[in-house]
């Protein structure tokens, strides 16, 4: 019983801490404006096409063999 007290008071602590620090952090915490990264990315119109109209089907994605070894994937 003393055991499960233990427990349940380093739980509640834990949690309260958590939702602490959960409470103090803002938008630019998260996503601060003055490390913002542009990114530009060429391709060639054939290489998007080809990279566009690539996908999986839910049957092969999603299938049993997957439990033993990756699937063959259908992209480029």
């Amino acid at each position: 019983m003393t055991k499960w007290i233990i427990i349940s008071v380093i739980v509640l602590c834990l949690g309260a801490s958590v939702h602490g620090i959960a409470g103090q952090l803002t938008l630019d915490d998260i996503f601060p404006t003055d490390r913002v990264i542009d990114v530009q990315i060429t391709v060639s119109q054939r290489d998007w096409n080809t990279i566009r109209y690539q996908s999986r089907d839910f049957r092969s994605a999603l299938s049993e063999r997957r439990q033993f070894g990756p699937l063959d994937h259908p992209y480029t």
